[in-house]
């Protein structure tokens, strides 16, 4: 809000040049202000003097303290109530106590203190080591060298030196005295753009690939290679196999393209086959585009999505077929 450049005093005294017989005009004219900003001031400070003004200001100044007084007081109160509903008893329980009051109430470190009745030295104070802890320190250092060692092996190797010292000691000053390793940080993968499913205009324009596995009667698992191209919801092949690594989707798609002729682009998801250096490099060499989607987003490759329901049909529809020719071939081995 902007700021006027008249006090409040200068203010009421141009308002008594009007009670002294001037017009407003060339009150406004004198003092460089608009007939709308004297009305204003007119309907704000009409009838007062300097001292009511003080005195209302000073009322204002004492209410607004009293009210921040209350506020706090309030505030301490529930802090209380709060606080008091847990058992506090040792100095970690108080510290402990005021790390939450600071967290959940927003206040400043040494009214936390103050209300719980916890030094406000404890948060301050750095433990020093010890000199018994001296030898152990000299020990990982020689033990260390020029090399960089975690803490496991330098564990072993302390105590190679001197059994008398326990795995958690040399631990401890092995992290105090700042020799541990800095955690190797996890590798994020960058999300694949938003890329909207569509129906090609022609065949072989864009084909759409996914896995899809089931178990058989005996209990092995067994994958299939799906393959169709949305443009007429063709499918170019249903590979299966009890594995399909990378090597063999680059054999299955070989075959297919053999067969129908190569596609322009092939869409699938993220899995590890389909990420792998070897099919990417297949694809580059064969100049066909990857149309990637984002993870987790099957609706985005939703022509194979609808597709493999239908496959699953399939797979049911085999099974007693598949372990009718299994029975009748170990009975003529029987015989």
């Amino acid at each position: 809000m902007k700021r006027s450049k008249f006090s409040e005093e200068q203010i009421i005294a141009i308002l008594k040049e009007q009670e002294q017989g001037l017009k407003v005009m060339e009150i406004c004219r004198k003092h460089g202000i608009s007939d709308q900003t004297f009305h204003n001031w007119k309907k704000k400070y009409e009838g007062m003097s300097v001292k009511e003004l003080r005195r209302v200001r000073e009322l204002e100044q004492e209410n607004s303290r009293l009210k921040r007084a209350v506020a706090d007081l309030t505030l301490d109160v529930q802090i209380l109530k709060d606080v008091n509903s847990k058992k506090v008893v040792t100095s970690a329980d108080k510290e402990q106590c005021v790390n939450y009051v600071k967290s959940n109430f927003s206040i400043t470190h040494s009214r936390a203190c103050k209300l719980l009745h916890c030094s406000r030295g404890r948060h301050y104070y750095q433990k020093q080591m010890p000199l018994k802890d001296e030898p152990v320190k000299a020990l990982i250092i020689k033990v260390i060298g020029k090399s960089k060692k975690g803490r496991k092996k330098v564990i072993t190797l302390v105590q190679k030196e001197n059994a008398q010292y326990s795995k958690y000691k040399i631990r401890r000053v092995y992290k105090q005295s700042g020799f541990a390793l800095s955690k190797r940080m996890k590798r994020k993968r960058i999300q694949n753009p938003s890329n909207a499913a569509y129906v090609p205009l022609q065949a072989n324009e864009e084909w759409a690939i996914d896995f899809m596995q089931d178990t058989l009667y005996n209990g092995r698992r067994i994958r299939s290679l799906n393959i169709i191209d949305p443009y007429n919801r063709q499918c170019k092949g249903m590979f299966l196999a009890y594995s399909i690594p990378a090597i063999r989707v680059i054999e299955y798609l070989t075959t297919a393209i053999e067969i129908y002729g190569k596609p322009k682009a092939i869409r699938c998801d993220n899995g590890p086959e389909f990420i792998s250096k070897q099919f990417q490099l297949w694809l580059e060499n064969n100049d066909i585009s990857w149309s990637k989607i984002p993870k987790a987003s099957p609706q985005q490759n939703c022509h194979i999505e609808r597709f493999n329901p239908l496959a699953q049909v399939l797979f049911d529809l085999c099974q007693p077929i598949i372990k009718k020719i299994n029975s009748i071939s170990s009975r003529q081995v029987t015989k």
